[in-house]
């Protein structure tokens, strides 16, 4: 026997005739109790159980003798199930199966549709229930009702792509690319257009253009520099297509407080285009002041190429923990701790965003350009609610945090001072370090003159060239050079055949006229920079090793490589005294005692506060800097957050009061005019809650007071809980939403709020 048979009292087997258990109880048009059900056709109808047939029915009222028909999409929908179609209905989906799905897909990523589906069908063939639930139709039934999910978000003014913390004026943004997102160009071709309509992510067609417009169909290349982070893809500006892959990955920006806002498809690998089309579209109209990117100072330079207006509007920084694999001399000049005004971003933000969104990259890959589209998007969407809901704790605690760091690195630079009783000038020091770093290696060829050009390739063809009689003149005049390899000079790095046709242009162009000073002092330079990039690197390790290695693995790692620049000090120094005239001794130059730099290093600093001293010295600085400037931003970011919503309230207020006016004029008031007054009262009185509250947040927690350190703390918790309780009632209070009145022409959401004096 089926589910749905039963045995009468004669042993027959009937037809229980089970029926979908759907509304209304009452007549529509009486509103009698006293209707009776005429059964129709079998339907599918889904529930946790499984899948299983019930019976539509039409009703018929017994007092007014009305017929209706409850299976209408309004009555549907509000009796808590979901069509496959709202002209051809076969199948009904309870809503809580969807909403099982949608929770199962989103904390557990990568869990199969069809597997989910399979599941079901065994729970339907363990009840007695046979056949099996179409994976087509569930799929676009659940896409359905998902974008439905969002619409009433919309309609509760719940934007989960916008940061109330960076409303109005956002501080920084942080811009990288995912290759795991990827997608084969067997899992088919676009059928339709997304739900969404680039919601998040930016519509191809858009994106297309400005990629051909400036690349021209031509890819630059990028040369590996391992100083550099040049080993990374992220690095090479070069297309990476590959024949089984539509889509190589997804570029995202997004917030300081890891919310994603915006993001395009990647069809060619990571492209230094594809950042600066978020950059130009997306960041610079929100006004960013700053932009972190994992390879920004390469990325810098490219939109200064190609685009100076855009590289106006914004500031640069590397990601702070991205530029631990650039070279020491670019981590000072774009390292975001080295940058004013970055506060304690760190720029690693996306990379929070990726650690949810990669997991989806087992489903994602196989599925169409729409459904895969409409699935990041609906997961970031999720991402960043819970992001949102959690925005005024974090706040708090990271403000009393960074104030706790903050009393930390002034303590560590006032012991430092005091033990060599000195005041050093901070910007000075920086500034050397700084001028230190910006130097390269060697000029670049732009600025090397054609004597030098001519005598660096003579030198360097010098056993290929020896034979020509047109370059014999130059072994006369060519000077006794080292080895110059390890200047790594971009001129010599090209191919013998190139190098010989340069060097023949050249002599053609300049004849004999040859002077051989020039190559002397380039290369002259190039060495003693050298030598000072060494001394540059040791100095960094030995401070970490001060300051940071606290494990005898970690110590010995960094001796390794304290141990590896001596070793270069001393190779430059033989190869440096083999051709200079002024020799150097390496026991003064190890210890950072360049003859050319006396004038910098005549400092009246006392003898024992050593260049690695005074690098401990400044990073202290620095993050006590940094620390100050969060503080600031956070102020900042509370008091826009507070402005966001009460802003909200003043908006919610007004609609509820034309709401009332359209119904009132259509005659049809689901809402009196005293609700009407309530509810505008209750959002009047909460935006003056919320002027209040900030007036006072501000006096007692952002102002400093003469209070004692203990008891000033002591207020600060209790005034930072009252500010995380208060922001997380309001944003609930400011949210909180009735159930849908759906009506035939119209959907007409009203916003609730609790009493007032719940928040006291």
């Amino acid at each position: 026997m089926m589910p749905s048979e039963v045995l009468d009292d004669n042993l027959t087997i009937n037809d229980k005739c089970s029926m979908v258990p759907l509304l209304p109880k009452a007549c529509p048009v009486c509103s009698g109790k006293d209707i009776t059900r005429i059964a129709g056709d079998y339907i599918n109808v889904v529930s946790l159980t499984g899948k299983c047939l019930l019976r539509t029915f039409s009703t018929r009222c017994l007092g007014c003798g009305e017929l209706n028909n409850p299976f209408t999409m309004a009555n549907i929908i509000q009796s808590g199930f979901w069509p496959n179609s709202p002209k051809r209905l076969s199948y009904l989906f309870d809503q809580e199966v969807f909403r099982f799905w949608d929770g199962l897909r989103k904390n557990a990523p990568g869990t199969s549709e069809n597997s989910f589906l399979e599941v079901l069908n065994t729970l339907a063939k363990f009840h007695g229930r046979h056949g099996k639930i179409s994976p087509s139709i569930f799929s676009t039934a659940f896409k359905e009702w998902c974008f439905c999910q969002y619409k009433i978000d919309c309609a509760q003014h719940k934007n989960w792509l916008e940061c109330p913390a960076c409303a109005y004026e956002q501080h920084s943004s942080h811009v990288d690319g995912n290759c795991k997102l990827y997608r084969y160009k067997s899992s088919g071709k676009r059928t339709r257009s997304e739900f969404y309509d680039g919601l998040f992510i930016v519509n191809d067609m858009e994106v297309k253009p400005f990629i051909e417009e400036l690349y021209q169909g031509k890819f630059g290349k990028v040369e590996k520099d391992v100083r550099c982070g040049g080993v990374w893809g992220a690095a090479r500006n070069t297309a990476r297509n590959k024949k089984s892959l539509d889509i190589t990955g997804l570029e995202v920006m997004s917030c300081r407080h890891q919310l994603g806002q915006k993001a395009l498809n990647m069809h060619q690998g990571e492209l230094y285009g594809y950042a600066l089309f978020l950059i130009k579209h997306h960041m610079v109209p929100r006004n960013v002041q700053f932009v972190f990117a994992d390879v920004m100072c390469k990325l810098r330079k490219y939109v200064e190429r190609v685009d100076p207006a855009t590289a106006k509007k914004f500031t640069g920084a590397l990601s702070v923990m991205h530029a631990k694999g650039h070279g020491l001399d670019c981590q000072v000049i774009w390292d975001g701790e080295w940058i004013d005004g970055t506060g304690r971003s760190t720029g690693e933000e996306t990379e929070q965003v990726f650690s949810f969104l990669s997991r989806f990259c087992n489903t994602t890959k196989y599925q169409k350009p729409e459904n895969r589209e409409e699935t990041l998007t609906e997961m970031i969407l999720h991402w960043n609610k819970r992001k949102i809901e959690a925005q005024a704790e974090y706040l708090v605690k990271k403000y009393k945090k960074v104030q706790g760091d903050l009393l930390q690195h002034e303590k560590d630079v006032k012991t430092a001072l005091d033990k060599f009783d000195v005041q050093p000038d901070f910007a000075d020091l920086k500034s050397e370090i700084r001028a230190i770093a910006s130097k390269v290696s060697v000029p670049s060829a732009t600025s090397l003159t054609d004597s030098a050009k001519i005598l660096l390739l003579f030198h360097d063809l010098k056993r290929q060239v020896n034979d020509h009689e047109e370059f014999s003149f130059l072994a006369s005049i060519c000077p006794n050079l080292p080895d110059l390899s390890v200047l790594n000079i971009q001129l010599l790095r090209k191919k013998k055949e190139d190098k010989i046709k340069i060097l023949r242009s050249l002599i053609k162009s300049n004849g004999q006229n040859i002077d051989p000073n020039d190559v002397l002092s380039v290369v002259t330079v190039g060495f003693e920079r050298m030598m000072e990039s060494v001394y540059f690197e040791k100095v960094h390790w030995l401070t970490r090793i001060k300051k940071v290695a606290d494990t005898s693995k970690q110590r010995f790692i960094l001796r390794k490589k304290v141990s590896k620049t001596t070793t270069s000090m001393q190779n430059l120094v033989t190869l440096y005294n083999e051709f200079s005239r002024e020799k150097v001794v390496f026991d003064d130059v190890i210890k950072g005692s360049f003859k050319w730099i006396l004038d910098l290093q005549q400092r009246l600093y006392p003898r024992g506060f050593t260049d690695i001293e005074k690098r401990c010295v400044l990073i202290s600085q620095m993050k006590k800097e940094r620390c100050e400037e969060e503080l600031v931003i956070l102020q900042l970011e509370m008091k826009k957050y507070l402005r966001f919503y009460g802003n909200k309230c003043l908006t919610m207020e007004q609609e509820i009061k034309i709401i009332w006016k359209v119904q009132r004029f259509s005659g049809n008031c689901s809402l009196s005019e005293k609700d009407t007054y309530t509810l505008s009262i209750c959002c009047a009185r909460r935006c003056l809650c919320f002027k209040e509250f900030f007036r006072i947040q501000m006096s007692n927690m952002m102002k400093k007071t003469i209070l004692k350190r203990k008891t000033r703390m002591k207020l600060l918790w209790k005034s930072s809980n009252r500010f995380s309780i208060m922001i997380s009632i309001t944003m609930v209070l400011t949210l909180k939403m009735t159930k849908m009145k759906l009506e035939m022409k119209s959907i007409l959401t009203l916003i609730w709020f609790y009493p007032l004096e719940m928040t006291s």
